[in-house]
């Protein structure tokens, strides 16, 4: 399970950002433009999880294997992630603050109490509570807990993904830009 924070990945992405990277500041588009792109991926991201439930359903129409299609869900949903802190980092610093130094485990951690007991008992109210502090109750953090229930049912680890997507993204186009890997 990667260690991954979310104040690494914010600093990692923003620097990627950069002269030696996408050589785009952050402000260089508007929200309405990171809106775009987060939309994008997320739209991405569902157009794997709706082939996986139809692999799930035996219908036919797919052209890749469910491993195939899980490993394609891994990565759209590191990109997502990836514009969400993006989209979140143009202009609203509250959420690095709710989260910074929180890492992809805790996230983990407490989507896992929160799906494993949906019942309103006072364990269950108290997952979800922590969660929301955790990920922040704002339009960021729904996502972002939402995504991380998605990779959990898929047995996915959230943050190695990102790292990885992060990584690979670099490595293919010359940036500098690392996440480590722990």
């Amino acid at each position: 399970m990667s260690t991954l924070t979310f104040a690494q990945l914010r600093r990692a992405n923003l620097a990627r950002q950069g002269p030696d990277g996408w050589n785009r500041p952050l402000h260089g588009w508007s929200r309405d433009d990171w809106a775009v792109a987060l939309g994008g991926e997320l739209g991405e991201t569902l157009n794997v999880v709706k082939k996986l439930n139809r692999a799930r359903d035996g219908m036919p129409g797919n052209h890749r294997s469910a491993a195939e299609l899980l490993g394609d869900l891994a990565e759209e949903l590191a990109d997502t992630v990836l514009y969400l802190d993006l989209f979140m980092a143009r202009d609203d610093a509250t959420f690095e603050q709710q989260i910074g130094d929180r890492s992809f485990v805790e996230l983990r951690n407490f989507t896992a109490a929160y799906l494993d007991d949906r019942s309103p008992s006072a364990i269950g109210r108290a997952a979800i509570q922590a969660l929301a502090q955790t990920v922040g109750a704002d339009r960021g953090g729904i996502l972002l807990q939402r995504l991380d229930e998605l990779a959990f049912v898929h047995d996915i680890d959230l943050g190695a993904a990102v790292v990885s997507k992060f990584n690979w993204t670099s490595e293919k186009l010359g940036f500098p830009h690392r996440l480590e890997a722990a």
